[in-house]
């Protein structure tokens, strides 16, 4: 008999949505970081906000702006005081990679869609309705007061609540897209399902 899940999870931010921040700082920071340059200042950028959201929360605009500060001032550029605004407010326009949408939308009728996101709750409906498809839950690191990786039990405990298992299938973004079981007219799905749980 094929395995059905009872829910499938998802990140948002690049697995369903592509993640813009680098090219957002780009096109915001081409005026002070020389092209050269651009490389390293951008891998600063994202190292700072990993090193952020591995200690207590805080709201991801202090995230962002701290991260950005810390790479203006390890590269020696001028740091404005709209630059985290302009990259935070940017993340409501970024769109989902392609197929995604249809791929959702083939998905929604057979199993609940789920989502579990470094987002806040103010910022994840605008990605949330660019996808277009029904979502049974959608969970942010604002609401379980810690960002992935680091382990959030308040939403593990929600995801038991309303399914009764503790092992969920995740879904992980395949390079030819995704898939239904069974549904042939879209792309292949990739589903990891935890040991022991088929």
């Amino acid at each position: 008999m094929a395995f059905k899940p009872r829910f499938i999870s998802f990140d948002c931010y690049g697995t369903l949505i592509n993640f813009e921040m680098a090219p957002t700082a780009r096109r915001l920071f081409k005026d002070r970081v020389p092209a050269d340059r651009m490389p390293a200042f951008l891998d600063s950028f994202g190292a700072y906000r990993l090193d952020e959201v591995l200690g207590d929360w805080k709201p991801f605009l202090e995230v962002v702006q701290n991260s950005i500060q810390r790479a203006c001032k390890a590269h020696g550029i001028d740091c404005r005081p709209s630059d985290a605004a302009a990259l935070y407010d940017a993340i409501a326009s970024w769109q989902p990679h392609p197929n995604v949408v249809e791929v959702l939308e083939a998905i929604a009728p057979h199993v609940p869609l789920v989502i579990l996101s470094n987002s806040m709750v103010d910022l994840i409906p605008a990605s949330v309705a660019h996808l277009k498809a029904k979502f049974h839950a959608v969970y942010t690191a604002e609401q379980a007061r810690a960002y992935k990786p680091r382990v959030v039990p308040d939403v593990r405990a929600r995801t038991r609540h309303h399914h009764r298992t503790e092992l969920p299938a995740v879904c992980r973004m395949a390079r030819d897209g995704l898939r239904y079981p069974g549904s042939p007219s879209v792309p292949q799905l990739a589903l990891e399902m935890p040991a022991g749980s088929q």
